[in-house]
């Protein structure tokens, strides 16, 4: 029956060949296509420099697009983005949106995952910083417009953006208009997915804006081990609101206040399988085995089908977050206006697995984080028409609190200890406190030359409380934990058992070894030439620098002195092209850069430990994109991008692997590509159209160690997509078919060959096709 449908659903939008969605389930399209004329992005307006300008104005390599070509184009989330835009790649963690997102931007990423540790490629929304990439991901719903700043933004965009941002910003409410949007989705795998909004104009002055997003899925990763308490993985269980509230009541003022919820979970929402892994005597590094050190391998436990595994462990990730924001914009003359916004985002996530995922008990592992964080941020802009300053200053307070239980060889049959199991645990806590100010100058040369030059001045202030350890003492008759509460209590039997062994890191037994306390400068400066309305040339050089921090995490047995890394300072050079020609029919933008990052931050997983050292790194390449109408309707993209990554001397401090040198970063394929062709036509009163697109990249390491057990494979996936609008877009209704051609590769690997050669695999999802209905009321 599955199949039957399948092919006559591919047999309805074959026409359309594809659009890429290769790290994660694919998100259902909105049928509600923008009119051909707005979906390519030459006249998007952005704000990459806090200041509205045409995205063709701004001499930064950026992809944006507006909320209305994103629901055409079928771009939905954090994740989606990759799918779109040249040498960007994000990787979840876990197959559900708002967990454990990492980014990487040229190359450029921080796959540490371990919440205590800032991401290089910031996200923010609504002009708020999110402490991990992953909160952004959470509340990307209603979207009026999303950008993407390829290399370092931290002069007036904010903290850490080594590597570039992501911008999201909602959509408001609107002052004349009283209406409402439902879509619903229904979909293979029991999918069902929903996303709706409501504005409310109450006066020419007073609106308010509703939102929500729903999606619920049964997975499609199938557990045979009847020992297990769930059944089926890469579930999904996802929900979220927002209500805004917007006053303006003349042009020189006006205030918005927001608040969101969402909650994800619990659910069993990984979708990884088991994949041995370990030495081989006499090469360096690890390598997939035949089997892992108990014999076991995916066709002896009767997992050899690709979505079929058999794991005797728990699976259930949950997490849940509250966010509040107020924005006042302020007028004082025709020439200064100013910006102040302040928030508060609370954060409660966790999750359990078994990480060997076979039917004995050799890896368990838990996580379970909470975090707080408030900002506030004043900014001016002073606009003279040759001179431009944007200039400001924020604070930021961030608290974080993780724990986690590990039980390791958990069966009488498997333990090296013959009397006793092993068990681990830890408690993080770290405290972050950080103030700047910034300033950032254009000043015109006549029509066609603009001079730019910005500093920002950050001051951090991070202390860590951080407490590790283990035991070889845990009685045999202990349970093997299967819930939240059961690690916990796990992690608190560990600290008391009378054998515990423990690592500490804080003020109180290191001193300033466990604080990082430091200013920190950005800066940029760069040269824009116009030699035509519509073509910009630029060159610049921007100073990127991120905030050291704390090794944290399973880190028993680490020396303190070794868990301190340093700041990471990213001296980028960059020339670039945006152009336009015949009218508005060929947009061209390209842009080639060349990095000498210093101490950048590595991180490789060695054992059950995210380790982070810092290592100089060359790196340089380039991107391109172009977009085609030719006629009426039809839109073409392509776009490719080049990244060549070299980081040198990576060693481990454990001394558990030989130093290595001069490899490729983790998450940083060589070669990119995005292709996409969409046409709509008048048909039957309404408007009909199909799309397809496709994305390749080349293979890529999951780490800095380059181990070969950690070579994700190249992989290139297809979708396809065709509807029918309405007239005045009333309603519409799309059926889609995701990775038409059912590709099956890996798109992530772990290593975790200390704990019995075990590793973990996962595989792109399956071809997937469903059918969304859209309203306007």
């Amino acid at each position: 029956m599955r199949k039957g449908w399948l092919t006559a659903s591919a047999a309805a939008v074959i026409v359309a060949a594809g659009s890429a969605q290769a790290q994660d389930a694919p998100p259902a399209p909105d049928a509600t296509a923008a009119q051909a004329t707005q979906i390519a992005p030459d006249d998007i307006i952005v704000t990459a420099n806090r200041r509205e300008q045409n995205l063709q104005s701004v001499g930064i390599s950026i992809s944006a697009l507006t909320g209305e070509q994103m629901r055409a184009l079928n771009v939905n989330t954090a994740l989606d983005i990759a799918n779109t835009s040249p040498n960007i790649e994000i990787i979840r963690s876990y197959a559900a949106p708002g967990f454990n997102t990492q980014i990487t931007i040229r190359g450029v990423g921080q796959p540490d995952f371990q919440d205590t540790t800032e991401a290089t490629a910031t996200a923010y929304v609504d002009d708020f910083y999110m402490i991990g990439a992953g909160q952004a991901d959470f509340l990307s719903f209603d979207i009026a417009r999303t950008e993407v700043a390829r290399g370092p933004q931290g002069t007036v965009q904010g903290r850490n953006s080594t590597a570039g941002s992501i911008n999201y910003y909602t959509n408001r409410p609107e002052f004349d208009d009283t209406s409402a949007r439902l879509l619903g989705t229904v979909a293979m795998f029991g999918t069902f997915r929903s996303e709706g909004m409501a504005n409310f104009a109450i006066s020419d002055s007073f609106a308010i804006r509703g939102a929500f997003s729903f999606d619920h899925g049964d997975g499609y990763l199938r557990n045979i081990n009847p020992e297990s308490t769930w059944r089926d993985g890469g579930k999904s269980k996802f929900w979220a609101g927002r209500l805004q509230a917007y006053y303006k009541p003349n042009e020189d003022f006006s205030l918005l206040l927001k608040a969101e919820y969402g909650r994800m979970g619990p659910v069993a929402a990984g979708n990884e399988k088991a994949y041995p892994v370990g030495a081989i005597p006499g090469l360096p590094g690890t390598y997939a085995l035949a089997t892992d050190a108990f014999g076991q391998n995916q066709a002896n436990i009767g997992a050899s089908e690709t979505d079929v595994t058999n794991a005797n462990g728990a699976n259930e990730i949950s997490s849940k977050m509250q966010h509040y924001l107020a924005t006042m914009t302020f007028r004082a003359s025709d020439t200064l206006s100013f910006t102040a916004l302040g928030g508060y985002l609370k954060s409660n996530k966790y999750s359990v697995e078994d990480c060997d995922h076979t039917p004995l008990a050799i890896c368990n592992f838990s996580n379970q984080s909470r975090s707080t964080h408030w900002m506030t941020e004043a900014r001016g802009l002073f606009d003279s028409g040759p001179f431009r300053l944007t200039f400001g200053g924020n604070y930021l307070d961030h608290k974080i609190r993780t724990t986690s239980g590990t039980p390791l060889f958990f069966s009488p049959d498997i333990t090296p200890f013959v009397t006793s199991y092993y068990g681990q645990g830890f408690l993080d806590r770290q405290r972050l406190k950080s103030y700047a100010f910034f300033g950032q100058g254009e000043f015109d040369i006549g029509d066609r030359v603009t001079l730019i030059a910005g500093v920002r001045y950050t001051h951090d202030d991070k202390v860590l409380d951080s407490i590790d350890a283990f035991t070889l003492d845990i009685p045999l008759t202990t349970p093997l934990p299967r819930t939240i509460e059961a690690f916990e209590a796990f992690r608190q039997q560990v600290f008391a058992s009378p054998g515990a062994v423990f690592t500490i890191l804080n003020r109180q037994a290191n001193g300033d070894l466990a604080v990082f306390n430091k200013g920190l400068f950005n800066a940029n400066a760069q040269v824009n030439f116009k030699p035509s309305d519509d073509v910009l040339l630029y060159a610049g050089y921007r100073r990127g620098v991120k905030s050291g921090g704390f090794i944290t995490g399973n880190v028993a047995g680490t020396d303190p002195a070794l868990r301190p890394f340093k700041e990471e300072t990213n001296n980028a050079y960059e020339v670039g092209v945006k152009s336009t020609f015949a009218n508005g029919v060929v947009r061209f933008n390209a842009a080639l850069f060349y990095y000498d990052y210093q101490d950048m931050q590595n991180t490789s997983l060695i054992g059950i430990t995210n380790v982070i050292t810092n290592n100089d790194a060359k790196i340089y390449g380039g991107e391109a994109e172009l977009t085609l109408r030719p006629m009426p309707g039809l839109n073409i993209f392509a776009a490719g991008g080049y990244v060549h990554t070299k980081v040198q001397d990576i060693f481990n401090p454990t001394g558990a692997v030989p130093i290595l040198s001069d490899n490729r970063l983790p998450l940083a394929p060589r070669f990119t590509a995005n292709a996409r062709v969409r046409y709509e036509w008048d048909s039957l009163g309404g408007g009909l159209f199909v799309q397809g697109a496709a994305r390749y990249r080349t293979s890529m390491f999951r780490d800095s160690l380059n181990n070969p057990s950690t070579r994700i494979p190249s992989i290139f996936v297809a979708d396809a997509l065709a509807g029918y609008n309405a007239p005045d877009d009333r309603w519409g209704l799309s059926v889609y078919v995701n990775n038409i051609f059912d590709t099956r590769r890996p798109i992530n690997l772990f290593d975790v060959s200390a704990v019995g050669n075990s590793g973990e695999v996962v595989y792109n999802f399956p071809r997937w096709a469903g059918a969304t209905l859209s309203v306007r009321f």
